[in-house]
Order: structure tokens, then C-alpha cells, then sequence
């Protein structure tokens, strides 16, 4: 074994396995590695709390983790990324659709999250990816659109009935489209906007009554995109933020009135972003993670939008830049940030948690594996379930797991 120290200055790279990936952890400050040419893990070091000529390797800072920060648990039936994940009214998640590699999916299951495990559910009446998926005030599950077998793109619709375990078809969008977004409003009505229909970006947007099981056109959007973002504001209305058309990612944002069905330009963000995620807070703000610029490269910033007074507030900084990643508001206010893709369209394994409060941001480890293309659910308890995606050698996998360190009552698996 030869034993190392690599000075870095200004950013620092480890993926607790002995490889190194370009800024998956900056820092302000200059930082040593510590490592072998075993494949060992590394340690990571101020440079000035440690002496260059007599290296002290145990030396770890509490604030930089060596290990996992999500527990395994039972792994999905089926292989699969691109796919939904939906918290049902008893606490359990319904994972619908996807890929497995090779073709859409029309399979689907059910975590439970007492037992810790998968079961077969469904399948749907459709295989499809890149749809949405959205709860239903009666606790049904409305999926719509997606590209589907052929790679053509849906305009077809089903809901899921969890007493029944089956899916049924209900009336189609009045246009196919992949790449939209779904949000449930305060009446009991889902909103869908924009996406793709296989040949441009779209303007349109429709709206589902489960009432009568039937789609009906509402406004348009200002500019049309795909690969957007859509959040639900605590007075009704709809805040669209990025996303991209013909012309590439778009900083624009949208507001959509329910009362009125129509949409309205707002402030612009402080860069052009699709593929990003979006997070509301309590207090109204609404925080834009990550993304795609418009020159193809994944963004290290947040930008914190308070659409009910200035718009743009500020810009927070991310420690690894990302795209396609999940963003989730755990219980005690802080966002999960987990996995999503650089520059280079490899799987991220960093993951980190954001305070709104300090606008800071912290790694809490790296991921085993890393993955894309994943979904993130907040359980009941607390916890958040991480479930598929795409691994580092693009391989979709059935992989599962949990973040526990915020939740209130995480119960053991049955053997």
C-alpha cells in the first residue's frame, strides 16, 4: 500500500470509494485528502487543522460524512427509472410506469412501509415514462400521458383504485404530451401543463375533473416548454418556472389563476433552467433546485422565488452541481437533495440537505450508488423512500432506500 496527500484548493472530490469526481464537494478553504492506492476511503482535512509534513489520516471533520446516509431497504419488483411515485391516503406509495432499460412500462407496486417491501400492483393499461401522476381528493390516483410503446407520445389516461389494487381508464388529454406537469388544486382538480407532443414544445394546459372523468382545456402558458416545474402556492394559484422550448432552457416563470384559468408572466430567475426541481415552503417561497442551463450544463444554485411579494428573492449555492435530481421538504423544514446527473450525464451520488432558514447547505454523505432518474417520497413517518433510477454504468435498478434521520417512528421490516 502506498499511502498519499493531495492539497486541493477550492473544491474537494471524494466518492467514499477510492474514485474521485470533479466538484462533488467545494470548498471555501483549502482541504487535504488523505489516501491509498487500495482503493480505501478517503479522509478529508482543513489544511489548516492538520500538519502537511506529519499527516494526522483519522483526523475526519464532524461536517463531512464517510458514510451512506440512506438505509437500504426491500427492493422494487421490477427494475425501473422514469417512473412515479404517489403517497397514498393509508401511507403506502404506489410506483407506476417507467423503464426498465429497453421499453416503457405498463407494470406497477406498492411499497409498504411498515413491512419495508414491494408487492406487484396493477399493471396499468399502458406502458409509458415521462408521465405524471397526481392524487385524487377520493384518494385515487389519476396517471396521464407519457411516451409509450414505438416511442409515441400519450394522450391517454387511467386512475389507479388502491381498494381495488386496478387500473381503469378514464377520458384522455385533449393532447398527447410527455414531459408535462401535474399539480392537484385546491378543489379537488388536476391541472396539467405543457410537455412535449412528439413533434413541439407545448403552450396548452388542461384540467381534470374526477367528477365526471373527463379532461377540458384552460388557458395557455405565455411561452411554451417542456421539462418544467409546476408548485401549488398556499393561495390556489400555480407558480410555472423554467423548463425548455425550441429556444433552450427558459428562466421565465408563469402564474396560473384558477379562478380566471388563465396564465401570467412573473420575474425571471437568475439563470436559464430545465430538469430542475421545486420545493414550497411553509412561508410561501418557493425554491428552484438545480437544473440544466442553457448551454447543457447542470447548475450548482437555487433560486428562492416568493411569488406572493418581489418574486426572485435570492440565489442559494448548491455544493454539487445537478440536474434531474429529487428535492423533498422533510419535517423539520430542511430540503433533501439526492442524486440527479452532472455535466457529463453521469449519475450524482452526493447527497445534501439545504436549511431555508440559513441558506446553507450541507453533504450528508454519498450514496453507494448513485442514481438518476429516481423518484423521492416523504412517508407518513418522516422518512424518505429513494426508490430506482439509473446506477453510474446507466443500468436501471430496483434498488431501494430510506432517509431516517428525521424520522419520527421508522419501523422495522418484517423478516
Amino acid at each position: 500500500m502506498i499511502a498519499f496527500a493531495i492539497l486541493l484548493i477550492g473544491s474537494v472530490a471524494s466518492s467514499g470509494t477510492g474514485q474521485a469526481t470533479s466538484n462533488d464537494y467545494p470548498y471555501a478553504t483549502p482541504y487535504i485528502v488523505f489516501g491509498d492506492n487500495n482503493g480505501g476511503d478517503w479522509t478529508i482535512a482543513p489544511a489548516t487543522a492538520v500538519s502537511q509534513d506529519q499527516p494526522d489520516p483519522s483526523f475526519v471533520p464532524a461536517t463531512v460524512p464517510s458514510v451512506d446516509p440512506l438505509v437500504p431497504t426491500g427492493g422494487m419488483v421490477q427494475a425501473r427509472a422514469d417512473h412515479t411515485a404517489t403517497l397514498l391516503a393509508d401511507g403506502r406509495v404506489l410506483i407506476a410506469g417507467g423503464t426498465d432499460g429497453t421499453a416503457p412500462l405498463a407494470t406497477a407496486e406498492i411499497f409498504d412501509p411498515t413491512r419495508g417491501r414491494f408487492t406487484k400492483t396493477g399493471p396499468m393499461m399502458d406502458g409509458r415514462r415521462f408521465h405524471t401522476a397526481a392524487i385524487l381528493p377520493d384518494g385515487r390516483v389519476l396517471v396521464a400521458g407519457g411516451v409509450g410503446a414505438h416511442n409515441k407520445t400519450l394522450a391517454a389516461a387511467e386512475i389507479f383504485d388502491p381498494a381495488t389494487g386496478k387500473f381503469a381508464a378514464t377520458g384522455p388529454m385533449s393532447t398527447p404530451r410527455q414531459g408535462a406537469a401535474a399539480v392537484s388544486l385546491a378543489d379537488g382538480k388536476i391541472l396539467v401543463i405543457g410537455g412535449y407532443d412528439g413533434t413541439k414544445q407545448l403552450t396548452s394546459a388542461e384540467v381534470y375533473d374526477p367528477a365526471a372523468g373527463t379532461f377540458s382545456p384552460t388557458g395557455s402558458m405565455v411561452e411554451p416548454r417542456e421539462s418544467l416545474t409546476a408548485s401549488l402556492l398556499s393561495d390556489g394559484r400555480v407558480l410555472v418556472a423554467g423548463g425548455k422550448n425550441k429556444s433552450g432552457a427558459l428562466s421565465t416563470t408563469e402564474i396560473y389563476d384558477p379562478a380566471h384559468g388563465g396564465f401570467a408572466a412573473r420575474e425571471q430567475m437568475s439563470v436559464a433552467r430545465t430538469s430542475a426541481a421545486a420545493v414550497t415552503l411553509p412561508d410561501g417561497r418557493v425554491l428552484i433546485v438545480g437544473g440544466v442551463d442553457r448551454s447543457g450544463l447542470a447548475i450548482d444554485s437555487v433560486d428562492v422565488l416568493y411569488p406572493a411579494m418581489t418574486g426572485l428573492e435570492w440565489t442559494m449555492s448548491l455544493n454539487s452541481a445537478r440536474a434531474n435530481e429529487t428535492a423533498t421538504l422533510t419535517p423539520l423544514g430542511a430540503v433533501l437533495i439526492v442524486g440527479g446527473t452532472n455535466d457529463s450525464g453521469m449519475p450524482v451520488d452526493v447527497v445534501e440537505r439545504l436549511d431555508p432558514v440559513s441558506d446553507q447547505t450541507e453533504v450528508l454523505g454519498w450514496m453507494a450508488n448513485p442514481r438518476s432518474g429516481h423518484t423521492a417520497t416523504l412517508l407518513r413517518n418522516g422518512a424518505v423512500l429513494i426508490a430506482g433510477g439509473e446506477d453510474a454504468q446507466h443500468s436501471v435498478t430496483a434498488e431501494a432506500a430510506l432517509y431516517v434521520a428525521e424520522a419520527t417512528a421508522v419501523e422495522s421490516p418484517s423478516p
